[in-house]
């Protein structure tokens, strides 16, 4: 099995990097209206994309710099650079998103707690209470 040339390698980082970006914008476009499950998915597919670069790109620094020039792949590299910038700019955004509507959920939530305190007051007691202020054993 032959090594992979440093021009490959860069193609392979950038195709991944382009990945994560396009996995990015369907995960902003959709996490407003999202279910749990839609959202731990798309959030698992992130980490093996992740994982995926982190391995593509330790094989490709293992090169030496200079070999950048002399092979060529500057293009690669360049194209690769601005994947990275989208991506971490569509991270931010994605958080944002998130955070909103970990927000919303958080505000409903706490609305249902307290409609649900205030349902409790309602609730006639039990039969064998002692009662409040009218005794039930006149």
């Amino acid at each position: 099995m032959t090594m992979p040339t440093q021009s490959e390698l860069a193609a392979q980082s950038l195709a991944l990097y382009r990945e994560l970006r396009d996995h990015l914008r369907r995960m902003l476009t959709g996490i407003s209206a999202a279910e749990t499950g839609w959202i731990l998915a798309m959030d698992e597919r992130m980490t093996d994309l992740r994982q995926a670069i982190e391995q593509a790109d330790a094989t490709l620094m293992a090169w030496p710099l200079p070999e950048v020039a002399e092979t060529g792949v500057a293009r690669l590299f360049d194209e690769r650079r601005q994947a990275m910038a989208e991506v971490l700019s569509l991270q931010k955004e994605v958080i944002v998103q998130a955070e909103s509507v970990q927000s919303l959920l958080g505000h409903d939530l706490a609305a249902m707690r307290a409609g649900r305190q205030a349902l409790r007051g309602y609730t006639p007691p039990p039969e064998d209470s002692p009662g409040g202020i009218i005794s039930r054993q006149s």
